[in-house]
């Protein structure tokens, strides 16, 4: 098919956009005109692709741009999320364009004007298209950044001795990823948020998910997605990124699908609430340690999403300590739609593997019990539709100006007398020490000569600017901002600078190529200290008879930047955030573990304070003792109790007596007894009860009685009754020769023997709500 249209130039963009249930296949080969600029925008490569309709729903795809320097011929070929294929082409180059086409045999016409942007690798703009009759066929937008060079071509087979051929590689997949979280909204750029890492995917090994241990030169140690091996980031094992409030991720932000597709919830003690994307090309998402409230779902039978959608908040529930996003991809390696089991060898870092070494993690195996086969770890590729920012140009002996987001290097005339090739790629942010930070991400600056050696040193001094806009400096010591290089990446150098605050610009003169960030002192390191109160009727330490008022109250250092939010759980509950205050009011014990984190994100280690909370009044048991002769109390509860025994100043007569008995909780009864004792006789009276000093209840004229047999210094009992108001309900016989007791119950006005039994039973009595009960 043949494309025709009428160009014109502007500003810096492109759009393309077909939405066809059928492949087309669209081939069109445009003049390279020179823009106004005399610049010449090498659009050769590979483009991650993603176009959003005017009804929010997104598409992604993969192009191949390729020109000859007079002409330009695109071919776009991608899968979304629907696993629908699209081909088509056509394209040019220079600040702005747009183009009016035709294609599938004149069924359908598209319109697309757009911008090329940061010299080149990045393509946005917006489209349309129509039937054959002039009737809108749908509109929208759409983004493209260079994602790498076009792929080697494949050469013709060779004929080979072997009977089968070498399998073939696995393709590339195509990038459909954004970051979950709106960090526009923050104001930041795709490349600050993305390399704001607060712990990375670790490719020796990535095998957090089901504990599996790490070789011993592997542990508390990780290996990068650019292969730097670490021992001070975080941390070993880990098998996703985790973001946080360096990156405009903070507690209670919206969670976002990072692309579109099938959601379903899944609540782990590890993980917390967790959403996992199955987003229709074997890869799935998951988003981990999300708020209880918030949720797109929280059932396991998914639901449909588009990207960007709200699926969650930030939290920090399940085996989590601060508020983050922790994100993981995870491939399904054997095709059978089931990723769990393909967890932890399906595990993928979305950065890819950015290095010329090998990555270890694919060549990683081990075996299960009961399987056959080894499992082999699993190859990342770069998944996110938005690239790393990288420029390459070429700086010469006239000098040049090179501008890569907030960075700009300006290099005089006669800085290097022979031509280089310069390279510019952003760096994740750097943290040398827990008091100094960078100002978001960095950037590694590298200069090679035509026969590929390495310069990196000039012969005059250029200058870096660096832009800090976009951030908030207020939780930094402004007289502490500086430029910093390193050789590696990990140790770093300060800089002469010059900062202008107002225009929020820093300046360094510099005559060596390195990594260079801006970086500043934190005002606060120091996390803060929580400290639990409980308010209530307390006994013991941390015994209530009440209810109870928890409050956590978090404090900052002098100076530090104040508290955030505070957490805590309780019991084997799931972690939430604090508000003032907590009120307890069912018995039973408690710990609460909470902690507090400040606003810049120093984070208190785990408290825990336990307490009981007991409402029940003990209830008593009472019986005579033989040994004893006497009366014995005893408490009865499910706590702990003490009986004191104190003289009745009410009656002032030398057996009457006042029985406390108090629990851990201070909760007590107390009981009234009255004792008239006599020659071969004990007799009482429980004579009244009083629950808790406040609630005092008058017992029916009762008695106990114990009647003895035998000689004084050696009394045996010989009956034992409980009565009434005169009447007795309850009488024991023992019979001494026999050993054996005689249990006589009244019913129904008449005595009856109920049971005989052996050895000597003892009558008891009961209180049980301010009544009294008898048994034995």
């Amino acid at each position: 098919m043949t494309c025709t249209g009428k160009i014109v130039f502007a500003g810096n963009r492109l759009i393309f956009k077909v939405i066809l249930t059928v492949l087309i296949a669209l081939s069109i080969t445009l003049t390279k005109p020179t823009d106004s600029l005399g610049i010449d925008y090498n659009l050769t490569g590979q483009w991650a692709w993603s176009d959003r309709t005017s009804g929010g729903n997104y598409f992604y795809g993969t192009a191949e741009i390729r020109h000859d320097g007079t002409t330009l011929t695109l071919t776009w070929i991608w899968h979304d999320q629907f696993q629908s294929e699209w081909t088509g082409g056509g394209f040019t180059q220079n600040e702005t364009f747009f183009l009016d086409g035709t294609y599938n045999n004149g069924q359908l016409t598209a319109h697309w004007d757009g911008v090329i942007l940061q010299n080149g690798n990045r393509l946005e703009g917006t489209w349309a298209q129509f039937d054959s009759a002039g009737n809108p066929g749908g509109n929208g937008t759409f983004t493209a950044q260079k994602s790498g060079p076009l792929p080697s071509a494949t050469p013709l087979p060779t004929p080979s001795p072997s009977p089968s051929p070498s399998p073939s590689p696995s393709p590339t997949p195509t990038p459909f990823l954004d970051l979950p979280w709106d960090y526009e909204g923050e104001k930041l750029s795709f490349n600050d948020a993305a390399l704001a890492i607060n712990s990375y995917f670790d490719h020796t090994y990535p095998l957090l998910s089901l504990s599996l241990s790490e070789p011993d030169v592997n542990k508390n140690q990780i290996t990068t997605f650019e292969n730097e091996n670490s021992t001070s980031k975080s941390y070993s094992s880990h098998d996703g990124y985790d973001y946080g409030r360096s990156a405009g991720a903070t507690i209670g932000d919206p969670v976002l699908a990072a692309a579109g597709g099938c959601a379903s919830y899944l609540k782990t003690g590890a993980g917390g609430n967790t959403i996992r994307i199955d987003h229709g090309n074997h890869y799935q998402t998951r988003y981990l340690h999300l708020q209880d409230d918030g949720l797109i779902t929280k059932s396991t039978a998914c639901v449909n999403v588009i990207q960007g959608q709200q699926i969650g908040k930030i939290g920090s529930t399940g085996n989590s300590t601060g508020a983050h996003i922790h994100f993981m991809v995870v491939e399904d390696k054997n095709g059978d739609g089931d990723f769990d089991d393909n967890i932890p060898d399906g595990v993928t870092d979305p950065f890819g593997w950015q290095s010329d070494a090998t990555d270890p993690w694919p060549d990683y195996s081990w075996k299960y019990e009961g399987e056959e086969k080894d499992r082999t770890g699993n190859a990342s590729f770069y998944l996110w539709t938005t690239a790393i920012a990288n420029l390459s140009d070429q700086l010469t002996s006239n000098g040049g100006f090179f501008e890569l987001e907030r960075y700009r290097l300006n290099f005089p005339q006669d800085a290097t007398g022979q031509d280089l090739n310069l390279e510019i790629q952003a760096e994740p942010n750097a943290k040398p020490s827990n008091l100094l930070h960078s100002i978001g991400s960095t950037i590694k600056v590298t200069a090679k000569d035509l026969s590929g050696n390495i310069v990196d040193s000039f012969a005059d001094f250029f200058t870096v600017t660096i832009d800090f806009n976009p951030f908030d400096i207020s939780s930094y010591d402004p007289n502490s901002l500086a430029i910093y290089s390193s050789e590696d990446g990990v140790n770093w150098t300060k800089e002469e600078t010059t900062v202008d605050l107002n225009e929020k610009t820093a300046s360094a003169q510099l005559n060596h190529l390195s990594y260079f960030a801006l970086m500043a002192q934190r005002l606060d390191t120091t996390a803060p200290i929580t400290t639990a109160v409980l308010v209530g009727n307390q006994g013991e330490t941390n015994w209530f008879r009440s209810d109870v008022q928890l409050t956590l109250d978090a404090a900052d250092n002098p100076g530090g930047l104040g508290i955030d939010y505070t957490m805590y759980k309780i019991n084997d509950q799931d972690w939430q955030q604090y508000t003032p205050s907590l009120t307890f009011n069912t018995e039973g014990s408690y710990e609460i573990e909470f902690y507090s984190v400040d606003n810049d994100e120093n984070i208190e280690d785990v408290k825990s304070i336990t307490f009981d909370i007991d409402k029940t009044v003990p209830e008593a048991k009472v019986f005579i003792d033989q040994n004893l002769n006497d009366l014995v109390v005893i408490g009865v509860d499910q706590n702990q109790t003490i009986v004191t025994r104190a003289s009745n100043h009410e009656t002032k007569k030398r057996d009457d007596a006042i029985y406390t008995i108090a629990d851990q909780a201070d909760n007590t009864l107390k009981l009234d007894v009255r004792d008239r004792d006599r020659l071969k006789r004990d007799r009482f009276e429980i004579f009244s009860l009083t629950y808790n000093q406040d609630l005092e209840v008058t017992t029916s004229d009762n008695h106990y009685n114990v009647f003895y047999q035998g000689r004084k210094d050696k009394l045996n009992v010989k009956e034992q009754n409980f009565e009434i108001d005169g009447e007795v309900r309850i009488r024991i016989k023992y019979d001494r020769k026999k050993d054996q007791s005689t249990i006589i119950t009244k019913e129904a006005g008449m005595e009856k023997v109920k049971e005989i039994k052996s050895g000597l039973i003892l009558l008891l009595l009961n209180t049980n709500s301010g009544n009294l009960e008898y048994g034995y």
